[in-house]
Protein backbone atom coordinates (compact mmCIF):
# COMPACT_ATOMS: atom_id res chain seq x y z
CA UNK A 1 0.00 0.00 0.00
CA UNK A 2 1.44 3.41 -0.92
CA UNK A 3 -0.09 6.91 0.25
CA UNK A 4 1.00 10.18 -0.30
CA UNK A 5 0.06 12.42 3.00
CA UNK A 6 0.87 15.47 0.97
CA UNK A 7 2.28 16.41 -2.55
CA UNK A 8 5.65 15.19 -0.87
CA UNK A 9 5.85 12.70 2.01
CA UNK A 10 5.21 9.53 1.20
CA UNK A 11 4.55 6.07 3.01
CA UNK A 12 4.31 2.92 1.86
CA UNK A 13 3.39 -0.31 4.16
CA UNK A 14 3.95 -3.78 3.70
CA UNK A 15 1.02 -5.42 5.51
CA UNK A 16 -1.63 -3.70 7.90
CA UNK A 17 -4.30 -5.78 10.13
CA UNK A 18 -6.30 -4.04 12.74
CA UNK A 19 -9.34 -5.51 14.65
CA UNK A 20 -12.14 -3.49 16.62
CA UNK A 21 -13.43 -5.01 19.38
CA UNK A 22 -16.33 -3.54 21.89
CA UNK A 23 -17.02 -0.59 19.82
CA UNK A 24 -19.67 1.70 20.05
CA UNK A 25 -19.47 5.03 17.61
CA UNK A 26 -22.33 7.27 16.96
CA UNK A 27 -21.90 10.07 14.58
CA UNK A 28 -23.95 12.57 13.41
CA UNK A 29 -23.66 15.74 10.95
CA UNK A 30 -22.46 17.93 14.46
CA UNK A 31 -19.65 14.89 15.08
CA UNK A 32 -19.84 12.29 17.66
CA UNK A 33 -22.66 11.82 20.00
CA UNK A 34 -21.57 10.66 23.10
CA UNK A 35 -18.07 8.81 24.09
CA UNK A 36 -17.31 6.62 21.70
CA UNK A 37 -15.43 3.61 23.31
CA UNK A 38 -13.43 0.80 21.66
CA UNK A 39 -10.83 -1.45 21.97
CA UNK A 40 -8.68 -2.30 18.66
CA UNK A 41 -5.66 -3.85 17.84
CA UNK A 42 -3.02 -3.04 15.14
CA UNK A 43 -0.49 -4.55 13.37
CA UNK A 44 1.96 -2.79 10.47
CA UNK A 45 4.80 -4.51 8.84
CA UNK A 46 7.54 -3.07 6.72
CA UNK A 47 6.62 0.82 7.00
CA UNK A 48 9.17 3.02 4.66
CA UNK A 49 8.67 6.88 5.72
CA UNK A 50 10.26 9.63 3.21
CA UNK A 51 9.93 12.87 4.43
CA UNK A 52 9.71 15.89 1.92
CA UNK A 53 13.27 17.39 0.90
CA UNK A 54 12.12 20.82 1.99
CA UNK A 55 11.37 19.48 5.22
CA UNK A 56 15.11 18.00 6.12
CA UNK A 57 16.69 21.14 4.18
CA UNK A 58 15.85 23.47 7.03
CA UNK A 59 17.83 20.91 9.36
CA UNK A 60 20.73 22.49 11.44
CA UNK A 61 23.66 20.15 12.15
CA UNK A 62 22.66 18.11 15.31
CA UNK A 63 19.05 17.09 13.68
CA UNK A 64 20.68 16.33 10.36
CA UNK A 65 23.02 13.79 12.41
CA UNK A 66 20.18 12.40 13.86
CA UNK A 67 18.30 12.25 10.41
CA UNK A 68 21.01 10.55 8.59
CA UNK A 69 21.55 8.23 11.98
CA UNK A 70 18.26 7.17 11.89
CA UNK A 71 17.74 6.69 7.90
CA UNK A 72 20.86 5.25 7.42
CA UNK A 73 21.60 7.73 4.91
CA UNK A 74 18.95 7.13 2.21
CA UNK A 75 16.49 9.89 3.47
CA UNK A 76 13.84 7.42 4.29
CA UNK A 77 12.73 5.86 7.80
CA UNK A 78 12.29 1.99 7.65
CA UNK A 79 10.36 0.51 10.44
CA UNK A 80 10.10 -3.46 10.69
CA UNK A 81 7.14 -3.48 12.80
CA UNK A 82 4.61 -1.74 14.86
CA UNK A 83 2.08 -3.55 17.02
CA UNK A 84 -0.43 -1.63 19.01
CA UNK A 85 -2.98 -2.05 21.80
CA UNK A 86 -5.58 0.99 21.57
CA UNK A 87 -8.64 2.00 24.46
CA UNK A 88 -11.04 4.13 24.59
CA UNK A 89 -13.76 4.45 27.38
CA UNK A 90 -16.48 6.05 28.32
CA UNK A 91 -14.74 8.36 30.63
CA UNK A 92 -13.20 9.84 27.46
CA UNK A 93 -9.64 8.41 28.66
CA UNK A 94 -7.42 6.83 25.39
CA UNK A 95 -5.04 4.05 26.05
CA UNK A 96 -1.79 2.66 24.30
CA UNK A 97 0.50 0.65 24.30
CA UNK A 98 2.57 -0.28 21.25
CA UNK A 99 6.01 -1.98 20.11
CA UNK A 100 8.30 -0.71 17.45
CA UNK A 101 10.79 -2.45 15.71
CA UNK A 102 13.39 -0.15 14.30
CA UNK A 103 16.70 -0.52 12.38
CA UNK A 104 19.05 0.94 15.09
CA UNK A 105 16.98 -1.25 18.35
CA UNK A 106 13.13 -2.11 19.40
CA UNK A 107 11.00 0.94 21.57
CA UNK A 108 8.20 0.54 23.46
CA UNK A 109 5.33 2.97 23.94
CA UNK A 110 2.62 3.93 26.46
CA UNK A 111 0.33 6.79 26.28
CA UNK A 112 -2.69 7.85 28.50
CA UNK A 113 -4.52 10.67 26.82
CA UNK A 114 -7.91 12.27 28.23
CA UNK A 115 -10.07 13.33 25.55
CA UNK A 116 -13.03 16.22 26.30
CA UNK A 117 -16.80 14.57 25.62
CA UNK A 118 -17.23 16.78 22.67
CA UNK A 119 -14.18 15.50 21.26
CA UNK A 120 -13.88 19.43 19.90
CA UNK A 121 -11.15 20.18 22.62
CA UNK A 122 -7.68 18.97 21.93
CA UNK A 123 -6.86 15.81 24.14
CA UNK A 124 -4.55 16.25 27.19
CA UNK A 125 -1.47 14.19 27.52
CA UNK A 126 -1.72 12.32 30.90
CA UNK A 127 1.45 10.35 30.23
CA UNK A 128 3.87 9.16 27.60
CA UNK A 129 6.55 7.19 27.73
CA UNK A 130 8.87 5.46 25.10
CA UNK A 131 11.59 3.23 26.27
CA UNK A 132 14.28 2.44 23.37
CA UNK A 133 16.50 -1.33 24.06
CA UNK A 134 18.12 -3.81 22.46
CA UNK A 135 20.71 -0.94 20.61
CA UNK A 136 24.24 -2.15 19.09
CA UNK A 137 27.22 -0.71 20.61
CA UNK A 138 27.67 1.98 18.24
CA UNK A 139 24.41 3.14 18.61
CA UNK A 140 24.38 3.14 22.54
CA UNK A 141 28.01 5.42 22.11
CA UNK A 142 25.96 8.09 19.08
CA UNK A 143 22.63 8.13 21.92
CA UNK A 144 25.38 8.69 25.05
CA UNK A 145 27.16 11.40 23.01
CA UNK A 146 23.31 12.78 22.18
CA UNK A 147 21.95 12.57 25.75
CA UNK A 148 25.14 13.91 27.21
CA UNK A 149 25.15 16.59 24.57
CA UNK A 150 21.52 17.72 25.83
CA UNK A 151 20.54 16.92 22.30
CA UNK A 152 18.21 14.70 22.55
CA UNK A 153 15.64 15.28 25.90
CA UNK A 154 16.25 11.33 26.49
CA UNK A 155 17.40 9.82 29.67
CA UNK A 156 19.82 6.91 30.19
CA UNK A 157 18.10 4.24 31.81
CA UNK A 158 19.46 0.08 31.97
CA UNK A 159 20.60 -0.41 28.98
CA UNK A 160 18.43 1.92 27.07
CA UNK A 161 17.24 5.34 27.35
CA UNK A 162 13.46 6.26 28.52
CA UNK A 163 11.82 9.61 27.49
CA UNK A 164 8.20 11.03 29.36
CA UNK A 165 6.46 13.53 28.92
CA UNK A 166 2.70 15.12 29.61
CA UNK A 167 0.33 17.77 28.82
CA UNK A 168 -0.75 19.63 25.96
CA UNK A 169 0.54 17.49 23.37
CA UNK A 170 1.52 20.55 21.16
CA UNK A 171 3.89 22.37 24.25
CA UNK A 172 4.47 18.93 26.26
CA UNK A 173 6.38 18.98 29.69
CA UNK A 174 9.22 16.72 29.64
CA UNK A 175 11.17 14.82 32.51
Amino acid sequence: ITKSLSETVSIEIGKISYALNDWDLFVTDQGPRGIPTMSAKLNIQNVNIKPPNKMVQGLNQDEWRIFNFLTGGDGALDIKKVSAEIDLNNNGKFTMKGNLALPIGKAIATATMSMGRDFQTEPYLDVFQLNITNLSPDVKSFMDEMVRSGDMPLKKKGSGYTLRMSGDIDNPRIY
